[in-house]
């Protein structure tokens, strides 16, 4: 006879269906959750009739006994259908996990499947050997992605009833902290560049290829995601608005290569005002590309993108992140990766003053609370990117022979627009560019004219203006 236990708002229904070949008993369970708004008699009624039917079926072997299956055999079963849905990037490190759990999780059955088995492969994560690459163990990070997993498909299995709330042994797993022989398992504190070394770096991408030198920029404006960058298209960059649309992402695996993908969550879907000048040096960027079709013709594969290979592919997501580490290997600065861009950028924006709610929305972060979790970095200048904390600038006004330019850009952009202004500007013999830096967002670190002249054509001047809250540089540029 079926038993029956309340638990909150359901009932768990119970069968027992004998013993198997190992003298183990077996038992089937269900959940059963009556209607809103039925009264106590109907939901005995319908309680004691689900029962009946639950019990026909154990004894007529209609109801199988998944409390059998092996973990791994779930694993795969919740890969069919929760994984369907799950992008193509967490897919895969889904698997990788899997794999690992599997080697030792994986061939326990269900039923037979403890706290302490789950517990025991959890601490053994932290010693050493765990991290197939080095050999150390892993970071606690890391081990609770793989705890997380355990957790997630268990509880698959009670949605499923496969086992009860009581049969789930995920119960207390503790995540260890540190090695048996002391190491600590906690990640390194993420390091960001500092304000002196961020201006460094835009000073190095002056002679840096243009395809990464806008790649650079671009996310040090706006603190987009690689992939992001990666998947930017010319039809969501509006020239005439200084605006870049962020709707997609390019990424890869082993199994897929290099695809286009949706973006990490729908918050990420953004359109982001960017600085003058960086759309004038993305356009620099775009007639360069321009002139490369034209040379390779039907060689070139069409497919709008801002950053490629040599045959209009996209670019690989680790080509920039190589190239930058070399450069800053080459040149003694600290190399921390691509993504550390977008915690500076958050940084300097809310350390600026812009309210976190404006610098998730710019960032395309799901909740505020993870703008404000950033790790903190130093402000700069270059950052002040956003609709809400740029001033509507950038008035280009050509003219005859004289053309103004009225923007926020810094020089190291300025340098990298520099050796294309004679190519762009041919009809113009004099440029003026007017460009202007916070003094609260300067630090009182003054660019001097040297810097600025540096990279000028011969026969520049420039000078410095000095007001009580802003600097504005003025730079004369002969193009005839």
């Amino acid at each position: 006879m079926a038993s029956i236990k309340k638990r909150g708002d359901s009932y768990l229904i119970r069968v027992s269906g004998g013993y198997d070949a190992d003298h183990n008993q077996i038992r089937y369970s269900k959940t059963w959750k009556p209607q809103a708004g039925w009264s106590e008699q109907r939901i005995q009624k319908e309680l004691n009739k689900a029962a009946v039917v639950f019990e026909e079926e154990c004894l007529h072997g209609c109801h199988a006994a998944p409390n059998n299956i092996t973990f791994k055999e779930l694993t795969e079963i919740w890969f069919k259908e929760e994984g369907k849905d799950h992008r193509k990037t967490t897919l895969y490190r889904e698997h990788q996990i899997a794999d690992r759990v599997n080697e030792v999780l994986g061939d326990i059955r269900l039923k037979k499947l403890t706290r302490n088995d789950i517990q025991t492969f959890i601490t053994n994560l932290g010693e050493n050997g765990a991290n197939k690459r080095n050999g150390k163990p892993l970071k606690q990070k890391t081990i609770k992605h793989h705890s997380s997993f355990i957790h997630t498909v268990l509880e698959f299995a009670v949605d499923k009833e496969y086992i009860s709330d009581e049969e789930n042994p995920y119960r207390r797993i503790h995540i260890p902290k540190r090695s048996s022989d002391g190491e600590s398992l906690l990640s390194k504190k993420k390091q960001i560049y500092t304000e002196e070394e961020a201006d460094k770096l835009t000073e190095l991408l002056a002679d840096a290829p243009m395809k990464y030198a806008v790649f650079i920029s671009i996310s040090l404006s706006i603190g987009s995601r690689r992939s992001e960058t990666i998947g930017l298209k010319w039809d969501k960059v509006r020239f005439d608005k200084d605006l870049i649309s962020i709707e997609a992402t390019t990424n890869y695996t082993p199994a897929d290569g290099i695809f286009d993908d949706t973006t990490k969550n729908e918050t990420s879907i953004r359109t982001v005002k960017v600085e003058p000048g960086l759309c004038e040096l993305m356009r620099l960027y775009k007639r360069t590309q321009e002139d490369q079709k034209a040379k390779l013709g039907t060689k070139l594969e069409e497919g709008g993108y801002l950053f490629t290979q040599w045959d209009g592919k996209p670019m690989h997501p680790n080509t920039p992140y190589i190239w930058l580490k070399k450069l800053c290997d080459k040149n003694g600065l600290p190399f921390y990766g691509i993504h550390t861009f977008r915690h500076f950028v958050a940084s300097a924006e809310i350390e600026a003053g812009i309210d976190p709610v404006t610098v998730a929305a710019m960032l395309g972060h799901s909740t505020p609370q993870t703008t404000v979790n950033t790790p903190k970095g130093h402000t700069h200048t270059t950052h002040n990117n956003h609709a809400i904390s740029i001033q509507k600038m950038s008035q280009c006004i050509a003219s005859g022979s004289f053309l103004f330019i009225q923007t926020t850009i810094f020089p190291s952009l300025i340098s990298m627009i520099l050796p294309h202004c004679s190519a762009t500007f041919g009809s113009c013999v004099t440029m003026m560019i007017v460009f202007h830096c916070s003094l609260r967002d300067l630090n009182s670190s003054i660019i001097s004219a040297d810097v600025l002249l540096s990279r000028a054509p011969e026969g520049s001047s420039a000078r410095i203006i000095e007001g009580s809250l802003t600097i504005r540089y003025v730079l004369f540029l002969p193009l005839g």
